[in-house]
């Protein structure tokens, strides 16, 4: 007796999974993992009248299964409508690159806005004040260093002045 050999690829266009079929694929395969992939395939087509291989079922299995899930085909008008978008903002950045200089000019601060030029003008304290009090406690911490030294010898004893 000759078996019928059962074709895991199905032939044709790509049928885009449904929301729906992904959310009940995963129970519905665990409620038929007794039967080997063929099988579940066999049951899947006869079941949902959805053609669909034993890849297209395992691989959906595994991607729901990891958290992944491939983007939807868009159409292809929106598809072309995209490209066209993409190709006009590289156009345009390709004409800004050559028409802008390669670094901006130095701000002028007697032509900028005043509110511009009161907020530089308070970055540019509070950079001076970290500065100073940064290079102050350095300087602190080195004298202190110095006075121990002085007062203090190696065996711990307190050094006469002179």
């Amino acid at each position: 007796m000759m078996m019928a050999h059962i074709s895991t690829v199905t032939k044709g266009p790509y049928i885009p999974w449904s929301p729906e079929e992904e959310e009940i694929l995963p129970t519905w395969v665990s409620c038929n993992e007794h039967l080997p992939w063929v099988e579940i395939r066999e049951e899947y087509v006869r079941q949902f009248k959805i053609p669909r291989s034993v890849h297209s079922l395992r691989g959906k299995l595994d991607q729901l299964q990891k958290g992944h899930r491939r983007k939807r085909p868009i159409s292809k008008r929106a598809a072309e409508l995209h490209h066209i978008a993409a190709r006009q903002a590289r156009h345009q950045q390709q004409r800004l690159w050559v028409v802008l200089p390669a670094s901006p000019p130095p701000l002028n601060l007697k032509k900028t806005n005043p509110q511009v030029r009161r907020l530089l003008r308070q970055m540019k304290q509070l950079e001076t004040a970290r500065s100073y009090t940064s290079a102050r406690s350095l300087l602190l911490e080195d004298d202190s260093q110095n006075f121990l030294s002085q007062v203090w010898d190696s065996s711990g004893e307190k050094m006469s002045p002179g």
